[in-house]
């Protein structure tokens, strides 16, 4: 008995013209319907997209760039809207920042030594391995993360730090007022003295 590998496929490749270089080439049905414009090779691509997508006014992710005091030494920075709200006006100098990648006194650059294993642990099994904000137990929502309840990381005081899994930990990183509050607010309830 024949394998049904053994018959030949029929041809179904259509004929496209690059939209770059005017060459004819042939491509798959299911390729065409995945792409809108079509090349002949990478190359093409490429030169198209760098001449046709330039992205110009409101399309381009610094349109609305404004200046802010450096978090670091107060000289002005300027970056755009968009990345400056999403860092809570914590935006740095290139000087600044490299000395903060060299570790300089005064530049956050990770967590402190009494934020350890050994606490986060400990923090893990007073919340009882479960997300405080969704209930999920760790067998269901994998590691939890021990959460900054007032996002100072050098605060490893046991009331601000929280379990959160992976999901709600996600949520916490915008908003920074409301989870706060909110967090707070969790953490009065369970913990009144």
């Amino acid at each position: 008995m024949p394998s049904h590998w053994s018959r030949v496929q029929p041809n179904t490749k259509k004929t496209l013209i690059c939209e770059n270089c005017g060459k004819s080439f042939e491509r798959q049905p299911w390729h065409i319907k995945r792409v809108k414009h079509y090349f002949c090779c990478q190359i093409c691509a490429g030169e198209w997209v760098s001449e046709h997508r330039t992205k110009h006014g409101k399309n381009n992710g610094h349109y609305n760039t404004i200046t802010v005091p450096c978090a670091g030494c107060g000289a002005p920075v300027s970056k755009a809207e968009s990345l400056i709200m999403r860092r809570n006006h914590n935006v740095y100098c290139p000087n600044c920042t490299h000395l903060a990648r060299k570790g300089r006194p005064g530049f956050y650059v990770g967590y402190p030594k009494e934020f350890s294993q050994a606490l986060r642990t400990k923090i893990r099994r007073r919340d009882k391995q479960t997300c405080q904000l969704c209930g999920q137990h760790r067998d269901n929502a994998g590691t939890l993360h021990v959460h900054h309840i007032d996002y100072n990381k050098h605060n490893s005081d046991p009331l601000n730090l929280i379990s959160l899994c992976r999901v709600c930990h996600g949520k916490t990183q915008f908003g920074h007022e409301h989870w706060t509050n909110l967090l707070q607010e969790l953490m009065k309830a369970r913990f009144p003295n």
